[in-house]
């Protein structure tokens, strides 16, 4: 008699599987966050259907333009509401939400 051969095995076990998911799982819970911010972040520069614009207290001394959030970009919560006034000056204002004193966080120049 002849001593049988190992058979080798191919492929994935049920369990090394599962723990492939799961670990995929793990890091994409982890970077989704990170990306949906840096999206919120770009939105802000592209305001073509994420905002509505308003423009308000226009006269010679100069105008306000508000920019509302909406859509998914409602969630970016510090940054919903941002305007920007310019006087006949050529003095530019930026400003965000009154609960958000750090306008760099929204107008980044």
């Amino acid at each position: 008699m002849h001593p049988s051969k190992p058979r080798r095995l191919h492929g994935f076990t049920l369990i090394e599987s599962i723990l492939s998911i799961a670990l995929i799982a793990i890091l994409v819970g982890i970077a989704l966050p990170g990306i949906e911010l840096q999206w919120l972040r770009t939105r802000r520069q592209d305001t073509a259907g994420h905002y509505t614009l308003k423009v308000n207290n226009a006269s010679a001394q100069g105008f306000e333009l508000e920019a509302r959030a909406v859509g998914l970009q409602a969630r970016d919560t510090p940054c919903a509401v941002m305007s920007l006034r310019l006087l006949a000056e050529g003095v530019v204002q930026r400003s965000s939400q009154p609960e958000n004193s750090d306008t760099g966080r929204c107008w980044p120049w």
